[in-house]
């Protein structure tokens, strides 16, 4: 969080205001980098791991990849998680799901 006088020395981008806080400071809120600024650094910076695809494989595999200090680039082609390992994650899961209910009729409590 700003103070009020650094928040007043703050250049910040056109369209980005400074949100105020109820302790009277101010916070810059997060803007995610535009699909040009992505595209350029995909071309100008260097990368452990490309993984292609965003769905829930994908996405986890760059979530692994970063927490393990590699430096990740992730792509996707529409929206996150709208192609076909969103799709068989829900069968996967609903198929634990029926796993689950059918071990809970068959295995007497504790």
């Amino acid at each position: 969080a700003l103070s009020t006088a650094e928040a007043q020395r703050v250049t910040l981008p056109e369209g980005v205001t400074l949100l105020k806080c109820e302790d009277g400071t101010s916070i810059i809120p997060w803007m995610p980098p535009s699909r040009d600024e992505n595209k350029k650094a995909l071309k100008t910076q260097s990368f452990d791991i490309l993984v292609i695809g965003g769905g829930a494989t994908g996405s986890g595999v760059a979530m692994d990849a970063s927490t393990r200090g590699l430096k990740t680039a992730l792509v996707e082609y529409e929206d996150f998680a709208s192609g076909t390992s969103s799709r068989s994650t829900k069968l996967i899961h609903g198929g634990i799901r029926y796993l689950a209910l059918a071990f809970q009729s068959k295995v007497p409590p504790n």
